[in-house]
């Protein structure tokens, strides 16, 4: 596992993703990416969600807003969460309305109950 300052290197640690997966991927980066360059840095997180939700839909992109899942500790319930968005039933998008990425974000995405098997989706900033 390659460390750095900020922990493990998540892009080079992680193993390809399936084909299906990586057009998912990309697909969801080329939305996030007319979303930011449409409406530019600043606004609320609703505001990209909002955009999102409308972006994935002209695209025909299957999501999930506001997705509620469960955290678990040592096999137990312990409270949910929401995420932004489940893409496609294989990402999880967060977004972020901030001008720089921190390392804690990635800690904020909840460990998800293993029968998701969902991987954190594509980060992009709002700022």
């Amino acid at each position: 596992m390659t460390e750095s300052d900020d922990g493990p290197d998540m892009v080079n640690d992680m193993p390809e993703p399936d084909p299906e997966l990586d057009a998912l991927a990309r697909n969801v980066v080329e939305a996030v990416l007319a979303v930011h360059y449409e409406l530019g840095p600043g606004l609320p997180e609703s505001h990209y969600g909002n955009a999102l939700c409308i972006e994935f839909a002209k695209r025909n992109i299957e999501f999930i807003p506001q997705a509620e899942v469960k955290v678990l500790y040592d096999g137990h319930f312990v409270g949910k969460c929401r995420l932004d968005f489940i893409v496609g039933g294989r990402l999880v998008v967060e977004i972020k309305s901030v001008l720089k990425l921190e390392p804690i974000f990635k800690s904020q995405v909840p460990h998800l109950p293993e029968d998701h098997q969902l991987p954190p989706g594509p980060a992009r900033q709002f700022q």
